[in-house]
Parts: structure tokens; C-alpha cells; sequence
């Protein structure tokens, strides 16, 4: 598990960004940083998205499609 790439933020970064070229676009956009490319190693910590950006359905938990 890497670094969270935001910037000045030490925690983990548990969220990879998304292999689907049209989601992955949805992320970005919404992180509104205007210089940046995610590579594979690229990841976000949870700080960085609102509690309504997860799901929780029985024992699954995770990002949903934003």
C-alpha cells in the first residue's frame, strides 16, 4: 500500500484510482487538480471523498460509481 498522492497528505492511500477510462475521468474531475496524471501506483485515503461516495450493502463496502 502506497502514500495518498494529494497533496501535503502522509496518511495511506487505500483508493486506487479506476482501470475504466470514464470513471477514472469522474475522479479526476472531481478532485479538481488541474496538473495531475494518476499512474497505476497512484492512490486517495479516505479523507479525501464525502461519506456518500461509499456503499455499504451486507458485506461489501466500498467506493460506488460516482
Amino acid at each position: 500500500m502506497g502514500r495518498c498522492c494529494a497533496y501535503r497528505c502522509s496518511n495511506s492511500g487505500t483508493h486506487v484510482f479506476p482501470k475504466n477510462n470514464k470513471l477514472r475521468k469522474k475522479w479526476i474531475n472531481a478532485w479538481k487538480r488541474k496538473t495531475f496524471f494518476p499512474t497505476k501506483y497512484s492512490r486517495l485515503c479516505s479523507n479525501h471523498f464525502k461519506q456518500e461516495d461509499f456503499v455499504n450493502e451486507g458485506s461489501f463496502s466500498g467506493l460506488q460509481n460516482i
